[in-house]
């Protein structure tokens, strides 16, 4: 795995894991399921980080090696840290703006 493929593929994790994550919670709520919001923000990143350096293996015909499945780990622990990080400080933003909290 090249470096500019593991920033891409960090960088899309974590740009599609924050949408995903507001479903996750939209169908949570709906079912009335008490939950941790950066518990739900880290696995659905994880997931979202495994299966897309795996569907980015199969598209750009990269080899499934032991090394190329340790660094998809890397990539969703890494998409895991950035989409959480994203995610607290944006929903503080908004907070912050909407209802003058500090």
């Amino acid at each position: 795995m090249t470096l500019e493929l593991f920033i891409f593929l960090v960088t899309v994790g974590a740009t599609l894991s924050s949408g995903a994550t507001q479903v996750v919670k939209n169908i949570l709520d709906e079912v009335k399921v008490t939950y941790s919001s950066n518990i739900v923000a880290i696995g659905v990143a994880v997931v979202i980080g495994l299966v897309g350096a795996f569907v980015g293996y199969t598209l750009l015909d990269v080899d499934i090696t032991v090394k190329n499945v340790i660094y998809a780990f890397l990539v969703s622990g890494c998409v895991g840290g950035c989409s959480t990080f994203g995610y607290d400080k944006v929903v503080q933003t908004i907070k912050q703006i909407s209802g003058g909290v500090s």
